[in-house]
């Protein structure tokens, strides 16, 4: 093998990875205006519609940045709650800070899977909203963040496990005085 071939065969090696890599994130790209010459389109999930994005990713979201993600439903369908780590949150933050009332897609696996209009700066904790029945399918292309929203339904649970048995053994020591107060200790008034 010549250097030519070797650095080809590391060059198309790399790019493998970072193409894999990009799938394990959820990508946020600015959409780009009329006057952007340097954009492609990206197809958005369950839709004809395509959207005019730049070459390169705005921001990336892996599981690193991320403190907890949960899934959960709204009225307009699934949600992918997440929570982000103070450095992947100041990105976002400024991100969307600076590109208010511009559309941001949300890409997974080269699919648009959202793309909202920027209202406000958004920094630690955002939703993913995917319609109804598409969480099945992001969870399969990042099963991380099935891991990681089924330990986070985990802790909840286990949080309110805990509630209901500490007010339940309260109520039950606040019965049993009751009980004592009721009929073991003596009457007023009353002769031995």
């Amino acid at each position: 093998m010549n250097l030519m071939t070797k650095l080809l065969f590391v060059f198309i090696t790399l790019a493998g990875l970072n193409s894999a890599f990009a799938q394990n994130a959820f990508e946020f790209y600015i959409e780009c205006t009329a006057k952007d010459s340097d954009c492609r389109e990206i197809a958005m999930e369950g839709s004809a519609e395509k959207i005019r994005v730049g070459q390169q990713p705005a921001m990336m979201i892996r599981e690193s940045d991320l403190v907890s993600a949960m899934e959960s439903s709204g009225d307009l369908g699934e949600l992918i709650n997440l929570d982000l780590q103070p450095d992947a949150a100041q990105k976002l933050g400024t991100l969307t800070e600076n590109h208010r009332t511009e559309r941001m897609a949300v890409v997974v696996d080269n699919t648009v899977i959202m793309a909202p209009v920027i209202q406000a700066r958004v920094s630690d904790k955002m939703q993913i909203s995917l319609g109804y029945g598409r969480a099945n399918v992001l969870f399969e292309k990042m099963p991380w963040l099935r891991a990681m929203s089924d330990k986070r339904k985990t802790e909840i649970i286990e949080k309110k496990r805990f509630k209901i048995l500490t007010y339940g053994a309260a109520g039950v020591l606040v019965l049993i005085g009751v009980i004592y107060f009721a009929f073991a200790t003596p009457k007023r008034g009353a002769h031995l």
